[in-house]
């Protein structure tokens, strides 16, 4: 199981790649992330060989571009375009610190949390620690400390979100009761809210029934939260090889995140689809890759959101090696496309890259990479063509691809386009 990239990969695209609608207002290419919570430890990676990457360059060197660039070269330099604005730059810059994470190049990510500026620097480093608590507990703690010092610096509101994430990386370290003790300190707000929905991943499961019952169970929680608690705890069980008791908390999970209807739920309901598989229950993972189709079809084109769901859909399908769904859906996912506008164009076009990945049509996905750098380049504002360029890396540092010509010459060409801006940095 695993992404398709050999014998499945057709000698054309499988999809007609069609331009986002004209921008309206000089929209950006790329759209942001949601900076409340830390991720978990829970990344689904293919077996791809991964890519090796560069140490930290002093500064004198980095600011010399290199000839033969790698992936922490243009991910530092289209992360540096974006300094004209610190905010837009940490929140993409988290965008692609997170690609990075979930395609296990961490000295990348690093790299990128030393460009990321306020609150969110805090939020990256643990981020960074949530990724290694497992494989190096040490190093992990490390993290927490400097995101300890870096909330020392913070107003009132932004101390809350990073409090918040350390709390999850305190419970990844395995300090579970000490980090619930620390969220249920806090003020209410809703990145408190969603990381005790989180926790749960990291909390013992033989000793945790009652609290989640009683969590599921409290009145102002959220139909997402109460979904998320549940798919959390599930993912434990299943580390802990209780499969049986994981693939019912599963189903709960899935029938709760199931009322929104939203892309957030589709999304969910792909990665329960992935849990699913882990499990080895491909019926029960096809069965809710349906799902995700059903929803996405209601969804509409405008914002990017049918096209993302049709994705999401298309790649649990080709996860479960179902590929004739798979590139049924990647075709429809192209239709929707095309209708997205500007502003949703980026992140859509490369959800269906990811899924193009996993139903073993790679070129479909090169093909989506160059639309949406020509889509970025006609943006009329330097960060507008940087947020098209960090979608196009995230989708690059996802799948951990090897860089080509045709990456290269597209993220070089954005890279001339950016520098005739007298305004932007880099």
């Amino acid at each position: 199981m695993g992404p398709k990239t050999s014998s499945r990969v057709a000698a054309t695209p499988l999809l007609q790649i069609i331009p986002p609608n004209p921008p309206r207002g000089g929209g950006a290419a790329g759209t942001s992330c949601d900076e409340g919570v830390a991720a978990t430890t829970h990344v689904f990676r293919s077996p791809r060989t991964q890519l090796s990457v560069s140490a930290v360059q002093p500064v004198e060197e980095r600011n010399k571009f290199p000839e033969v660039a790698t992936l922490d070269n243009y991910c530092q330099r289209f992360v540096g375009f974006m300094g004209t604005d610190d905010d837009a730059q940490a929140i993409h810059g988290l965008r692609l610190l997170e690609a990075l994470l979930a395609g296990g190049n961490r000295p990348a990510a690093e790299q990128v949390a030393g460009q990321i500026s306020g609150y969110r620097r805090a939020v990256a480093y643990c981020r960074i620690g949530v990724a290694l608590a497992m494989s190096d507990p040490k190093g992990a703690e490390e993290y927490l400390e400097k995101a300890h010092t870096e909330r020392l610096l913070l107003a009132d509101w932004q101390r809350l979100v990073a409090q918040v994430n350390e709390a999850l990386l305190m419970a990844a370290l395995g300090h579970f009761e000490e980090a619930s003790k620390a969220l249920e300190a806090l003020p209410a707000d809703p990145a408190r809210g969603e990381a005790r929905a989180r926790i749960f991943e990291f909390a013992p499961s033989e000793e945790t029934t009652a609290r989640l019952d009683s969590f599921v169970k409290e009145e102002g929680i959220a139909i997402g939260w109460r979904g998320t608690a549940l798919l959390s705890h599930a993912r434990r069980q299943i580390a802990d090889g209780k499969l049986g008791e994981g693939k019912n908390t599963l189903n709960r999970a899935a029938n709760e995140l199931s009322k929104r209807g939203d892309l957030p739920t589709v999304q969910s309901l792909g990665e329960v689809s992935r849990d699913f598989l882990r499990t080895g229950d491909v019926t029960e993972a096809l069965r809710w890759a349906k799902v995700c189709e059903g929803f996405a079809e209601r969804f509409p084109v405008e914002n990017g959101w049918r096209a993302q769901g049709y994705a999401v859909a298309a790649r649990a399908f080709g996860e479960a090696d179902s590929v004739a769904e798979a590139k049924k859906l990647l075709s429809e996912a192209a239709k929707a496309i095309s209708g997205a506008e500007s502003l949703s164009y980026g992140e859509a076009a490369m959800s269906v890259a990811d899924a193009a990945v996993w139903a073993g049509e790679l070129e479909t996905g090169k093909e989506l990479f160059k639309a949406l750098c020509n889509a970025a380049g006609r943006q009329p504002h330097h960060r507008a063509k940087a947020m098209g360029a960090i979608s196009a890396l995230c989708w690059i540092a996802r799948n951990h691809l090897p860089l080509d010509e045709t990456m290269r010459t597209g993220l070089d060409a954005l890279a001339e386009a950016i520098k005739t801006d007298p305004h932007a940095k880099g």
